[in-house]
């Protein structure tokens, strides 16, 4: 799910997660009726969103004396944490959470009512985090535990339904389905639990309904037929108003939450009124008036309940949306403004276009909204108005956006561990701000540093987690930890936790009365003079990750050759308006840099990029014409016309669909005939490779990408399906050139060639990090629905099934020179891989895991020409060609010796494609060097022979 909607369309589902215990089972001990009294109140307290109130209560019940029974100390505990949830400390809460578990496990066991509760603090814990594998997997453990103690009708059970109905919201019908369980249960109940909680249950069923697709014909639920599914929504949150009055009055701030959710729906129904039914449209102007009312009322209940200020601060980010639709601007950014300064109560922030550093504690969710609206009010203000104040405001609210984004994404990785999902994939749109603001700094000042400060967002943007992959492999950090960095980071984790609390007291005094708080200020200075004293014996910052500083331009062009020339491309289709798909590019050479925006890339994004693949992948003639030549007078030429002449080297950065190009085959000039052979390639004015980005590019030039080359082997080189008799009884699967050309390489290069059933899984994962050239000439199989399924087909045995995925491929400690994927689409899915430490595509397994250099195939390529190309592209790098010139130059002798059309069509040389580490061996050009030594050693010997012959001659004389 997309990060819009769980920050935008879950904004209050969370608050109301914490309000009730699961009902702990009954303990031997008796229960202090004192320390009850004040759980009871503290629990209606959290009812109404009174979470400061309620955390003095719990601490109040836990210092009262007398014997404290072990059900009500874990109440308590649970309590507290959903406090600290609500109040923005999850670390905090998470100290609590983790006490409370021993106790669960000793005292209660597993199937107890307390771990139920617990289960499900744990879930909103990391649900509030981001962090979403974790967070439905507590809350599923919840719901089963809930069938399994209390069975399908009771309202512990309810309970767990309706907070899978929250996670699921935005998902077509699950979310629906979830919450509308959770309801039909709820009506089971007695008519006094019925009132007291209905509220809850109906606006979350009330938001899952809002979230489903609009359909003009209307919409049906439950038997009633509404106009759409926002008047549906809004039919439900009439249901939880009545109730929450019935039981609470309307001056409480569930009543807030739910005018709030109200507003949204109408704010809905006025930004989606050209697509409504034209009689719907007619109240067009009703439903943008109703949505500010509903807004105002939510606003004013906040403020008098005096809740945490980021409730208030959702409100405003919605209604300051309404006025967008009517383009106000001016006025949105004030309600941003204003929200921040709720957010920050100790700031003094007057002027819109000022943005404070953001202070430790801030509650993240509410953050980011507030700088996603005022980002875009103060690019629209820019737009109109053309004030130079406007850009640079623009510019440092989306360098501070960028900054929080990426710690908040560190801080939610640290918690996820390395497998568990982390749900920012919307926010990919801040790094676009980023560079458009650069572009535009630039376009109006002419201030060369903008240049590398967008440079630097599109490296952080694009290689992130490849970059630290491979800074940790030069750097051979794989080292175990010393007790003295296991100690500092206890100690930071213990920061963390008061810098949570230090915030805390900022906006609540009176919490520092409570045992938690009392002494933070105290702890908090100790642990900071500590901390500092470890940074400097260390020579390091603390709380900050070991990554490799971003190179400059200055950096790149020392590092590029006279003849080559690095062009990186990002593209954006969020955040940038009017148009949503655009590229910026980069042209480095050694001299110079040019920073442009390509606009309106749609077309060739959506339609021509792909139409060139397809043809190429089913050789339809007339359309890779056409589109070849699109493509590059839409991608390539406009990026060409800044490309010194004497440049041959061009390593090019793609990004998205762009990684789908095959730019050696883009045509230059229109192609009318059909000859194949004499067609205007680029590839036969450039050498071509590819690379991630500018900064991974770097940083192998810096390690020189040739380390491994010393191993006790060359060469491992597996094909399981090469010869017709023996391993396959499938004609479409073997592979007779690939066994010719492993058979040839067997004679030149030293190694392990394996064909059919010894080409096993089993000996891969065994010896592969044994080799310094990793070659699997095998079939492969790319999933993009999930990634870590797609696989290498290699032959069974050895207790391995012979299907190698890309998430076994990763456990395997491999550092290959070069790895050779002459399958079927290992170079698929690399569109995808941006900032985040996902794997796409096969290939891009291999560049994760430290392979300095891959060649993989775009399309399922045929065994001749592949065979052919890859023998003469050995035949290159043996002789100590760079690995860019060596694949080119196949590719044309390839072309050269094409015996007819068809043969040179691209089809059959275009698909493989070199991506990383460019240059050649070291062992290679010493293999030259060795070969010249010893035609010269040669020469001296038969010099040396000719004088003795004549020293002979003269003494006998």
């Amino acid at each position: 799910m997309m990060l819009a909607k769980r920050l935008g369309f879950g904004l209050w589902f969370y608050m109301v997660s914490c309000l009730f215990s699961y009902g702990a089972q009954a303990s031997q001990s008796v229960p202090n009726p004192q320390v009850q009294k004040l759980i009871t109140s503290a629990e209606e307290d959290r009812l109404v969103f009174q979470f400061v109130p309620a955390y003095l209560k719990y601490n109040q019940a836990l210092t009262t004396s007398g014997v404290l029974d072990s059900a009500q100390w874990v109440t308590i505990q649970h309590g507290m944490a959903a406090c600290l949830i609500r109040l923005n400390a999850p670390e905090s809460a998470q100290k609590l959470l983790s006490a409370s578990h021993k106790v669960i496990a000793r005292r209660f066991g597993k199937k107890s009512g307390q771990m139920l509760e617990w289960y499900d603090l744990m879930g909103e814990l990391y649900y509030k985090r981001l962090v979403i594998d974790p967070a439905l997997a507590y809350w599923k453990k919840a719901n089963r535990l809930a069938l399994d103690l209390y069975g399908p009708n009771h309202i512990h059970t309810a309970r767990t339904y309706r907070q899978l109905g929250r996670f699921f919201i935005g998902e077509a019908d699950v979310a629906v389905d979830y919450a509308l369980t959770a309801v039909k249960i709820l009506r089971r109940q007695p008519r006094y639990l019925q009132y007291k909680e209905a509220v809850l249950y109906y606006n979350v069923l009330g938001y899952a309904i809002h979230e489903e697709q609009y359909d003009p014909q209307g919409y049906t639920q439950e038997g009633r037929r509404f106009a759409s599914n926002l008047h549906a929504a809004l039919a439900y949150y009439d249901s939880a108003l009545l109730a929450d009055k019935s039981s609470r009055g309307s001056q409480k701030a569930t009543s807030a939450m739910v005018y709030h959710n109200m507003g949204n729906s109408y704010n809905n129904l006025y930004g989606f009124r050209q697509d409504l039914a034209p009689i719907l449209q007619k109240n067009a102007d009703q439903y943008f008036t109703s949505a500010n009312q509903y807004y105002d009322k939510a606003i004013g209940l906040f403020e008098q309940t005096k809740v945490h200020p980021g409730s208030v601060t959702l409100t405003l980010v919605t209604k300051a949306i309404l006025l967008q639709l009517k383009d106000d601007w001016e006025t949105s950014l004030l309600l941003y403004t204003q929200g921040l300064q709720r957010l920050m109560p100790h700031e003094k922030i007057t002027d819109p276009l000022h943005l404070p550093p953001f202070p430790a504690g801030v509650p993240q969710r509410e953050y980011l909204l507030l700088l996603t609206g005022k980002i875009k009010s103060l690019l629209k203000l820019y737009e109109a108005k053309k004030d130079v104040a406007y850009l640079q405001a623009y510019h440092q609210h989306v360098v501070q956006y960028i900054s929080f984004l990426e710690a908040a994404k560190r801080e939610a990785t640290s918690l996820a561990g390395s497998k568990d999902r982390i749900d920012y994939e919307g926010a990919s749109e801040g790094y676009g701000w980023g560079i458009n603001a650069s572009y535009l700094l630039y376009q109006t000042t002419r201030q060369e540093h903008y240049k590398q400060q967008a440079l630097d967002i599109a490296n952080r943007f694009k290689s992130y987690s490849l970059l630290h992959n491979e800074v940790n492999h030069q750097a051979g950090n794989r080292e175990k930890p010393t007790p003295e960095s296991l100690a500092q980071q206890q100690l930071e984790k213990r920061w963390k936790r008061l810098e949570e609390r230090k915030s805390l007291l900022l906006l609540y005094p009176a919490l520092q009365q409570t045992q938690y708080f009392k002494n933070v200020p105290v702890e908090w200075q100790q642990v900071r003079d500590q901390l500092q004293a470890l940074e400097k014996a260390s020579n390091r910052r603390a709380l900050v990750p070991s990554v490799q500083t971003l190179p400059t331009i200055q950096q790149l062009q020392k590092e590029l050759a006279p003849d080559e020339a690095l062009l990186e491309m990002v593209h954006f289709d969020q955040g940038i308006t009017p148009q949503r798909n655009k590229l910026f590019a980069f042209v480095i050479s050694k001299e110079d840099i040019t920073f442009l925006k390509l606009e309106d890339m749609d077309t060739t994004l959506l339609t021509k990029i792909p139409a060139l693949h397809q043809a190429l992948a089913q050789r339809e003639d007339a359309a890779y014409r056409t589109n070849a030549y699109h493509v590059y007078q839409e991608v390539a030429k406009p990026l060409m016309r800044h490309m010194p002449a004497h440049v041959k080297k061009l390593i090019f950065l793609p990004d998205s669909e762009y990684w789908r190009i095959p730019f050696g085959a883009l045509l230059t000039k229109p192609a009318q005939h059909a000859n194949f052979k004499t067609y205007p390639y680029l590839l036969q004015k450039y050498h071509v490779s590819y690379a991630h980005s500018s900064a991974y590019w770097y940083v192998l030039r810096q390690g020189n990408g040739n380390r491994g080359m010393n191993q006790e082997s060359r060469v491992l080189a597996m094909a399981p399906f090469a010869l017709p008799a023996k391993f396959s009884q499938d004609a479409s699967l073997q592979l007779p050139f690939t066994a010719s050309l492993l058979q040839y390489l067997k004679g030149k290069l030293p190694g392990t060639y394996l064909v059919d059933e010894k080409a096993t899984e089993a000996y891969f994962k065994q010896n592969a990090s044994r080799y310094s050239i990793l070659h699997l000439a095998t079939h492969a199989e790319a999933n993009t629905e999930e990634p870590g399924l797609s696989k290498f087909r290699l032959a069974t045995g050895g207790g391995e099934d012979g299907e190698l995925h890309l998430e076994e491929l990763l456990e395997l400690n491999l550092r290959p020179a070069l790895a050779i994927l002459s399958a079927c689409e290992t170079a698929i899915g690399v569109s995808t891989h941006r900032n985040r430490a996902e794997v796409q595509s096969l290939s891009w397994s291999f560049k994760f895991i430290g392979a300095q250099s891959t060649v993989a195939t775009l399309w399922k390529v045929d065994d001749r020409s592949t065979a052919a190309v890859l023998q003469d592209f050995y035949a290159g790098i043996m002789a100590g060609e760079d690995k860019s010139v060596a694949l080119s130059m196949a590719k044309r002798r390839y072309l050269a010796q094409a015996r007819t059309s068809e043969e040179a069509h691209p089809f059959y040389w275009a698909g493989l494609v070199l991506n990383g580490q460019e240059q050649g061996f070291e062992t290679s050009v010493s293999l030259a060097f060795w070969l010249k030594l010893s035609v010269l050693a040669y020469f001296l010997v038969l010099l040396g022979y000719g004088v003795q012959r004549v020293y002979l001659q003269c003494t006998r004389r």
